[in-house]
């Protein structure tokens, strides 16, 4: 019996090595914009505050912490895979705050549109770790860039565990486009920090707006 010949077409769609770099933009190039859209993350899931540990030479690690309402596992997997995700569709206009978070105001605008910032920590390394955390339980990956092929980037098997309140943390080790503490905390604080209810811990110190370059320049 003559074996079925396999349709070129049945074999789908593959992605080229530098698909994700093209489809991310400068989000992926570069690094105080990489940052900032990573900070905006934190601000459109209604966090509070975020801190930033930033190192001082490349090949050490960057964390970034925020109290926000995190995501569940259902969530990371809706957001986190789909490539074109349209914040504005999936969640509104505005911020998702935390339950807790009731004295807040509920008109903070989201600065996240095409989902595209998500890969920010990607501009400084070809994978990084998240966690996040909420309705009582935490998810860890680590996100990795492919070589191409059935999909621009892969994930680890999730651990799960018990974990109280809500918040997500993303961590890397620095291997490129690593910029200086001065100008990023400059990048960061001037674009945030007009709202009072947010707040940056950038090195253990809290960015206050009157302190910051292009404010005194």
């Amino acid at each position: 019996m003559a074996q079925r010949q396999t349709n070129f077409l049945d074999a789908g769609v593959t992605f080229g090595a530098t698909f994700l770099a093209d489809h991310a933009g400068q989000f992926m190039q570069d690094g105080r914009l990489a940052l900032t859209e990573l900070v905006a993350n934190a601000y459109d899931a209604g966090a509070s505050s975020v801190r930033i540990t930033w190192p001082s030479e490349t090949g050490e690690e960057f964390s970034i912490e925020d109290d926000g309402t995190g995501m569940t596992a259902e969530e990371f997997s809706a957001r986190w895979r789909k490539l074109g995700y349209n914040r504005q569709i999936e969640q509104g206009k505005f911020a998702e705050f935390p339950p807790n978070r009731k004295q807040h105001k509920k008109n903070r605008v989201a600065f996240g549109q095409s989902g595209k910032g998500r890969h920010g920590a990607f501009c400084f390394a070809d994978s990084y770790h998240i966690e996040t955390w909420k309705d009582g339980w935490s998810l860890a990956v680590e996100v990795k860039l492919t070589n191409g092929g059935r999909e621009p980037f892969e994930f680890s098997e999730p651990i799960k565990k018990k974990k109280p309140g809500h918040g997500t943390r993303i961590t890397a080790v620095i291997r490129r486009n690593r910029v200086d503490a001065e100008s990023l905390a400059t990048a960061i604080g001037s674009k945030f920090l007009v709202d009072p209810e947010f707040s940056i811990i950038f090195n253990g110190s809290a960015l206050a707006l009157l302190d910051l370059d292009t404010v005194n320049s």
